[in-house]
């Protein structure tokens, strides 16, 4: 309607919230109102390391944060696409679809070739990707000095060092450290690595 499209009326098919939270709500995914939902940007992010010693052993370790981020999920998206997608993979979420005998839940009715737009670009798949992640640590052992001078050498030390070993999130994807512009779309997740190494000074 010529309302609609001054932005200061509701659209046809806008009806009572029949949850009862008083707003109008619609069925119609391109009548839904459009909002900002919050930024791809961290409210704050930062980290902190440390170093421990103990005779020839040496223990570092690095985490970093990051708070406040909002990630469009849409690896979950193209995973809950409501059957507009068959033969395409689901995730487990989609057993939890609306049926006549589970009709109070949040995953909508699953519709062979859907036109529904159940799953168009929504808050539904808006995760807060707030984490913490050990990104780093070592543990490395130095052969004293009276060992070196038997074998004749300056230095030696050898290390096992763990990378991304774990991240706390309530975040449900792959990886909570995505790009800047804040979506994944099939993007590699960082991978933990474990590394063992030697270093000889002669």
């Amino acid at each position: 309607s010529d309302d609609d499209e001054n932005n200061d009326g509701e659209p046809d098919s806008a009806y009572e919230d029949p949850h009862g939270s008083g707003r109008m709500v619609t069925s119609t995914y391109g009548d839904a109102e459009r909002v900002r939902m919050g930024s791809a940007l961290p409210k704050f992010f930062g980290g902190f390391n440390n170093m421990l010693t103990y005779k020839n052993f040496d223990l570092s370790f690095y985490f970093y944060f990051s708070v406040g981020a909002k990630v469009y999920n849409y690896d979950y998206a193209t995973n809950m696409h409501d059957g507009s997608s068959p033969g395409y993979n689901l995730a487990t979420d989609a057993l939890a679809a609306w049926t006549p005998d589970n009709r109070y839940t949040h995953v909508p009715q699953y519709v062979t070739n859907n036109q529904s737009y159940a799953n168009e670009l929504s808050s539904r798949y808006l995760e807060d990707a707030s984490y913490l992640r050990l990104k780093n640590i070592t543990l490395s052992y130095r052969l004293p000095d009276h060992s070196l001078q038997k074998i004749r050498m300056k230095g030696l030390q050898v290390y096992v060092m763990g990378e991304n070993l774990f991240t706390i999130t309530g975040y449900e994807g792959f990886d909570p450290e995505t790009s800047i512009n804040g979506t994944t779309n099939s993007t590699i997740p960082g991978t933990k690595v474990v590394s063992l190494g030697i270093k000889i000074d002669l």
